[in-house]
């Protein structure tokens, strides 16, 4: 029991130095996302979140699209909730939120963790915007088909 407590006690003393970083790792991705990339918009309150927790929308982009884009540059992430994995359709709480459709089809959900390291996030920060505008060229080529088809 005395060796349970201690490790309680140890752990409890490393959560909150992870923390801390978390944050901070956290907040630097926040501002260079949002610096980064045109039309782009934190969802959920700027630090009121999660210390490992970063999502926003996109507008004019496809979250699926660019969720195959991540996974092929190394990058997991989700769009959307975890409980709407795999769903094409807009997240009901952005869109309840009063982000237009839009917006809420090019969702990105970022989850840091304990091992996840500064360079990392530089190098996702640095890969993100490409990706975003050459998904954003892909929808608007698809859109720009569909008006001509019809």
């Amino acid at each position: 029991i005395v060796g349970l407590a201690k490790a309680l006690q140890l752990r409890q003393a490393d959560r909150e130095i992870q923390s801390d970083k978390l944050i901070s790792f956290r907040d630097h991705l926040i501002d260079q996302v949002l610096q980064k990339i045109p039309d782009s918009r934190l969802t959920g309150h700027p630090t009121k979140r999660l210390p490992n927790h970063a999502s926003f929308v996109f507008k004019g982009v496809d979250g699926n699209a660019l969720l195959m884009t991540l996974d092929l540059a190394g990058f997991a992430c989700s769009s959307g909730s975890a409980c709407k994995t795999g769903n094409p359709e807009p997240s009901e709480v952005l869109v309840a939120l009063g982000i237009p459709t839009q917006w809420a089809l090019g969702s990105l959900r970022v989850s840091l963790g304990i091992h996840t390291t500064f360079e990392e996030i530089e190098a996702f920060v640095n890969h993100l915007p490409g990706l975003i505008e050459q998904n954003r060229s892909l929808v608007a080529s698809d859109l720009q088909n569909q008006v001509i088809d019809e």
